[in-house]
């Protein structure tokens, strides 16, 4: 159900990875290519971050090879990695028509 739910983002081009992750760190999915020793720590760091802004903010990092995005839910934390070549705006329009609690209370 978590699949079909961003199968648009997963389709979007520039998106190279997904990481719908608890609060606690622990990975409910992943799509794309991220190492599985960094998947963990990297989650961590984006929660901790997520955590500093605004109660459902989204947040972009701009990173040296492309950006990361964080859009928390009721639950958990959508990590969305993408390409320095990704329209931005595609991905951030995905994101806000998503219907958060409804896959949030389904999983």
């Amino acid at each position: 159900m978590i699949e079909a739910a961003l199968e648009a983002l997963m389709d979007t081009e520039g998106v190279d990875a997904l990481l719908l992750v608890e609060k606690d760190g622990f990975v409910v999915f992943q799509h794309g290519e991220i190492e599985a020793n960094m998947q963990r720590t990297e989650a961590l760091r984006w929660l901790a971050l997520a955590e500093m802004v605004e109660d459902g903010a989204m947040t972009t990092v701009v990173m040296e090879r492309g950006y990361v995005l964080l859009k928390p839910t009721e639950k958990r934390l959508l990590i969305v990695v993408c390409q320095r070549t990704v329209n931005l705006g595609a991905v951030r329009k995905r994101l806000k028509e998503f219907q958060w609690s409804k896959q949030d209370s389904a999983t």
